[in-house]
């Protein structure tokens, strides 16, 4: 579904952020970039949403890929309309606006408006905690709640591909638990295509087929969830596994 090669991305010239990473992501399955804070993570998904432009002091040179096409030059409208749904690191809901008009606001470039109404009924079933919530404004929403609109909204848009950029940022572990079990069930059920950012290595592993681990700008690690959570680098740096623990 997605490759992207060679990516690098600079500021101004000068700060270099990311060093020429390759990856691809699998139609239905669900990978993660993992790495600290600083890595280049968040930059990636940024590039590949097109929210980095040279305007705004970002240079962006290698290849995007979206099934088979050529999507490096174009902007965050036009992948968004190609079906390319980012959620951005700290929810972004409208606070002003009640839950259901978050929602509607996520099906915007949908043409066929007859569905819309089924999708909203669909997404609030699936989120009961939204569905009683439906008129509150969602500036009175909890981060959980919050986090699980931001994601309902993401559906809203029929997305082929969804960025997920740190959905544990700011949550309690209980509530990280929840997202993240949120996120595995739409992926598993679903079958929708999952691209997740994220410092939380534990959780990302669980709902994650595969990942890859960026260090400075450059990818250091790649496996299997499984191969990366028994790998002794990850541990040691990432988990805080000792050798007589060996275990998620």
């Amino acid at each position: 579904m997605l490759e992207v090669h060679d990516l690098r991305v600079a500021y101004n010239r000068v700060i270099r952020v990311l060093e020429g990473i390759s990856f691809a992501v699998p139609k239905g399955k669900a990978v993660t970039l993992l790495g600290a804070n600083g890595s280049g993570k968040s930059t990636t998904v940024k590039a590949i949403s097109g929210m980095l432009r040279s305007d705004n002091g970002a240079i962006v040179t290698g290849k995007v890929v979206l099934e088979g096409e050529d999507v490096t030059r174009q902007g965050a409208s036009r992948m968004v309309r190609r079906g390319v749904i980012h959620v951005m690191e700290g929810r972004f809901v409208f606070p002003d606006l009640t839950v259901k008009e978050n929602l509607l606001m996520g099906a915007y470039s949908i043409k066929d408006r007859s569905s819309i109404t089924e999708d909203l009924g669909r997404w609030l079933d699936f989120f009961p905690v939204l569905g009683a919530r439906t008129n509150t404004q969602a500036g009175y929403l909890s981060g959980g709640e919050q986090q699980m609109l931001a994601i309902a909204r993401a559906l809203m848009a029929h997305p082929r591909l969804v960025l997920m950029d740190e959905p544990s940022m700011g949550l309690s572990p209980i509530l990280v638990q929840e997202v993240f079990g949120v996120i595995s069930d739409i992926q598993k059920t679903h079958q929708l295509t999952f691209l997740l950012v994220e410092q939380n290595v534990r959780m990302a592993l669980k709902v994650a087929d595969y990942g890859y681990v960026i260090e400075r700008g450059f990818i250091r690690l790649e496996g299997t969830a499984e191969e990366l959570r028994q790998n002794k680098h990850l541990q040691d740096f990432y988990l805080g596994i000792s050798e007589n623990e060996n275990h998620i």
